[in-house]
């Protein structure tokens, strides 16, 4: 199990990672609005992508109706996600 902390921002023209800092905080950008759950089902789905797993891997801890959230992903170490994550910066 490892877990990361998450900063999203909704409503942005494409999806993108902004940053990974050093304390292992990821900023995401995401297209859809924060509405029923939608963005919160695309960060799922794109950290996914991102990171080669399943979206079934991937569980929203807390913040699920805040744009700080606390991500587990199952299977993959966190020193493996960061790494991932910082390649996939744009």
């Amino acid at each position: 199990m490892t877990l990361i902390s998450v900063r999203v921002s909704t409503r942005k023209s494409q999806l993108a990672i902004k940053e990974v800092t050093d304390e292992g905080l990821v900023k995401i950008d995401l297209t859809c609005a924060p509405v029923e759950g939608k963005a919160n089902l695309e960060l799922m789905k794109y950290l996914a992508e991102l990171l080669e797993t399943h979206a079934d891997k991937i569980e929203i801890r807390t913040g699920l109706s805040n744009r700080n959230k606390l991500i587990n992903i199952k299977s993959i170490d966190r020193v493996t996600v960061l790494e991932r994550l910082r390649n996939k910066i744009t």
